[in-house]
C-alpha cells in the first residue's frame, strides 16, 4: 500500500485493491474479502474449497461489478499470483484474466507464497527455508502453502499469469532465487517504507532515550500459526535461556502477537533487539520496519552477512543465544548497530526511490504511466 500511496502523492492515478491483510488492516481504496466463520467444520470446508482451487468464487460473484469496473488502466501490478486471499485458483483466474483483457499491462510482484517459491522450498534450493520443518506430521499446518504444488489449477494459474504478464518483479532474494532462469525476471526491487513513518523517524529523536534505558528491550514479534515457518520457537527458546542465566537482570523480553499496526509499530519503536525469523535469506516488512527505527534485527542478512547492518539469524539455537549475548555483554555494538541499520532501512528502502525503480521497469516495458492502478497487497510474507 506504501508504493499506491507514494504514487498518488506524486500525481498519479492510483486505485488499490486489497482484503485488507487480516488484522493488519492496511488501508486501501476497494475492499473485497469474505466472512470467515469459525470453527473446526468452517476451517475444513475453506481447507477443501481452498485446495480444490475453488474457494472465493461466491466471493467473486459478489464482487463482479467492482471487479468489472476496474478497467483502462496503464498498468496493473498483482502482489502473487493469487492476489487476494478470500480467492482460490478458480477465481484468481478469472479475476487475473479481466484484469489482463481490458487494461494495457499485467506485472507479477513475487512475494508471499507462491508455485515457484514453494517448489523451490521442496526442492531444498535454499541451506534453509520457511518449509524446511515441513513432515507428515507438521504438513497440516502447512496446507496454506502445499496447496500451490499440490492444490488443483495453481500451477496452470502461476504459468498462465507468468505467460500474460509483462514482467515478473521480485521483491526479495528467495524470490529471485526461486525465479532463476525465468526470461522475464526483473532486479530486485526493495520494499518501500510508508512515508508517514519516515517523516515520524526524522522528526523524532529516538535514540536520545537509548542511553537512559537501563535494561535492553528484546522484541519478539510472533507470528501466530506461523511459528515453523518463522523459527518464532527458536527465537523464544534461546531467550529463555538467557534469562536463566547471569544476564537476566540485563534484558527485558516482549512478545507480540497478532495486534493492529498503528498497535505493532508503537511497540516496534522501543526495541533495541529485534527478533524477526531464522528461515529466509532477505527481509521483510517487519524487519525493515525495526531496522528503521533502529533495532538490531535478527533476520535474513544472507547477502549482506558481515556488514554490521543487522544479526543474519539461522535456525539454530545455539547460535542465536550466542549471538544475543555478544549483543548483551557489547551496548557499544548494539548501538552502532542501531545506527548502521537505521541509515541502511531509510537509504534503501526510501518510497521515493522505490517508486522510480517501479516506474522505470514499468516505462521500459513499453508505457509511459500517467494511470496506474497497484492490484495489491495481499501481503502473504
Amino acid at each position: 500500500m506504501t508504493l499506491a500511496q507514494t504514487l498518488k502523492e506524486n500525481g498519479h492515478d492510483v486505485i488499490s485493491v486489497s482484503d485488507g491483510d487480516s488484522y493488519k488492516n492496511f488501508s486501501r481504496d476497494i475492499t473485497i474479502k469474505s466472512t470467515k466463520r469459525k470453527g473446526i467444520i468452517a476451517a475444513l470446508c475453506r481447507m477443501f474449497l481452498d485446495m480444490s482451487g475453488m474457494k472465493g468464487l461466491f466471493t467473486y460473484w459478489k464482487y463482479r461489478k467492482t471487479i468489472s469496473a476496474l478497467t483502462g488502466f496503464d498498468v496493473v501490478q498483482i502482489i502473487n499470483t493469487v492476489p487476494l486471499d478470500c480467492f482460490g485458483s478458480v477465481a484468481s483466474f478469472l479475476l487475473v484474466r479481466k484484469l489482463k483483457n481490458h487494461n494495457k499491462k499485467l506485472f507479477l510482484c513475487a512475494l508471499g507464497d507462491d508455485y515457484r517459491w514453494v517448489k523451490a522450498c521442496l526442492e531444498r534450493r535454499y541451506k534453509y527455508s520457511a518449509l524446511s520443518n515441513l513432515s507428515f506430521k507438521t504438513s497440516y499446518k502447512y496446507i496454506y502453502s502445499l496447496k500451490y504444488v499440490y492444490g488443483l489449477f495453481y500451477k496452470q494459474l502461476h504459468m498462465y499469469v507468468e505467460k500474460e504478464c509483462n514482467a515478473i518483479i521480485p521483491g526479495l532474494i528467495d524470490y529471485e532465487i526461486a525465479y532463476e532462469g525465468v526470461q522475464k525476471l526483473t532486479p530486485i526491487v526493495p520494499l518501500p517504507l510508508p512515508t508517514k513513518i519516515i517523516n515520524e523517524i526524522y522528526d523524532d529523536e529516538l535514540l536520545a532515550g537509548d542511553n537512559e534505558r537501563k535494561k535492553i528491550n528484546i522484541f519478539h514479534g510472533w507470528q501466530v500459526g506461523k511459528e515453523l515457518k518463522k523459527g518464532n520457537y527458536l527465537f523464544d527458546e534461546a531467550v529463555k535461556r538467557i534469562q536463566k542465566s547471569k544476564w537476566a537482570d540485563k534484558i527485558e523480553y516482549e512478545v507480540i502477537k497478532s495486534i493492529p499496526f498503528n498497535d505493532y509499530i508503537a511497540k516496534v519503536k522501543n526495541a533495541d533487539i529485534f527478533l524477526d525469523q531464522t528461515y529466509s535469506y532477505d527481509r521483510g516488512m517487519n524487519a525493515i520496519f525495526g531496522m528503521a527505527y533502529s533495532s538490531v534485527v535478527f533476520s535474513g542478512f544472507q547477502q549482506e552477512c558481515g556488514s554490521e547492518i543487522g544479526v543474519a539469524a539461522l535456525p539454530d539455537i545455539d547460535y542465536l543465544e550466542r549471538k544475543l549475548l555478544e549483543l548483551i555483554e557489547n551496548p557499544d555494538l548494539i548501538k552502532k548497530i542501531k545506527n548502521n541499520s537505521r541509515s541502511y532501512a531509510l537509504e534503501k528502502h526510501d518510497p521515493e526511490k522505490v517508486m522510480r525503480q517501479y516506474l522505470y521497469l514499468w516505462e521500459h516495458r513499453g508505457l509511459v504511466c500517467s494511470q496506474l492502478e497497484n492490484e495489491s497487497i495481499n501481503g502473504n510474507n
